[in-house]
């Protein structure tokens, strides 16, 4: 059986002293064709380049490492044979990373793999092998989320097909929505369950896990204090963000510092109807960062998300945001920056 998560990214936010993951992103982390190539722009900017003169760096490309985390489950865990195995990148087309999409294709092929991009809803199966545009695939490049595959599931019949059949190697799988959904860290946190842990692991969840729960009617504990989840949520916003089990981009977030005590309430309502989480506010550290606007550079205080690409035990590459306002999704109006390491300290 295959790792639950080939290709993961687990997000976080810099504090005034360490850091806090804030969710996973365990089924099918976008970014890593966009940072290799925001990375390589960068290196030829003359303001970058008199910097590096000065200040020598490297870079950490996620782009390759995806690659090797997909080439090493296929071959190693999976089984697969191919020599050079052909990718299949699949989603629906009208979405917005479709960019991505055919950045990642053209550095397959230029590493000699062949690729497709293709609809969910466009593949075959024959005798349990998927195709696409008429070509056999060997690994299909899961972009579709599981949320997204049942909202057009009857449409998408060789797609299951191909994956009962297991012929054609899925990564990521189907198994990772146990990883993926935010509801993970009320596991990490509760300490109904900490037992499991080791005394490194549960010291390691409390500096850098924020507490979590799913956001129902119960008694729990926060703080070590036993509490009536849903009232105490209610009479204490400002502690507490709500955001979907299972969503991004930002969709859905209410922070309750910034809520009106009537859009907490209906956060609250909203929360409780579709099964969201509710997740302690993490103390998130600003860095002054240039903006021009209006012809005029000034200082924004900004905050940073630094997200680490993981593959199996191995980390390679992060990706990096900055926002001036509470989220730092590029959906939500956060930007992407390549994140260079200094050679010498």
């Amino acid at each position: 059986m295959i790792r639950l998560s080939a290709t993961a990214r687990m997000d976080a936010f810099l504090t005034p002293n360490s850091f806090k993951f804030v969710e996973i992103n365990g089924e099918s982390p976008a970014g890593p064709a966009y940072l290799h190539e925001l990375a390589a722009i960068y290196r030829e900017l003359p303001i970058f380049r008199e910097f590096a003169d000065r200040y020598p760096v490297r870079y950490v490309s996620p782009l390759p490492h995806t690659l090797s985390g997909l080439l090493h489950v296929y071959r190693d865990e999976f089984e697969g044979t191919a020599e050079r195995p052909t990718f299949a990148i699949v989603d629906r087309l009208n979405v917005p990373t479709i960019h991505e999409f055919r950045l990642v294709k053209a550095y397959l092929e230029r590493q000699g793999y062949p690729c497709e991009i293709v609809d969910a809803r466009e593949l075959e199966c024959r005798d349990g092998w998927i195709y696409a545009n008429g070509r056999k695939i060997d690994i299909l490049y899961r972009r579709l989320l599981t949320s997204e595959y049942y909202e057009m599931k009857d449409d998408c019949r060789a797609f299951l097909e191909g994956y009962r059949a297991q012929k054609t190697c899925y990564l990521n799988s189907f198994r990772t929505s146990l990883v993926h959904k935010k509801a993970i860290f009320a596991f990490l946190t509760d300490e109904r369950y900490s037992h499991v842990l080791t005394p490194e692991q549960k010291y390691a969840v409390q500096e850098h896990i924020p507490w979590t729960r799913m956001l129902r009617a119960s008694k729990t504990r926060f703080r070590g204090l036993p509490i009536d989840l849903v009232e105490f949520v209610r009479a204490n916003r400002r502690y507490f963000v709500i955001k979907p089990n299972d969503d991004y981009g930002g969709a859905g977030v209410t922070l309750g510092f910034a809520a009106t005590e009537s859009e907490w309430d209906e956060a609250i309502r909203t929360g409780l109807e579709k099964g969201h989480v509710v997740q302690e506010t993490v103390e998130i550290h600003r860095e002054p960062f240039l903006v021009k606007k209006d012809g005029q550079w000034s200082e924004v205080p900004s905050i940073v998300d630094l997200d680490p690409y993981i593959f199996g035990p191995m980390m390679g590459g992060i990706l990096t945001r900055v926002s001036g306002s509470n989220l730092a999704n590029v959906t939500a109006g956060g930007g992407t920056l390549p994140m260079f390491i200094l050679r010498y300290a």
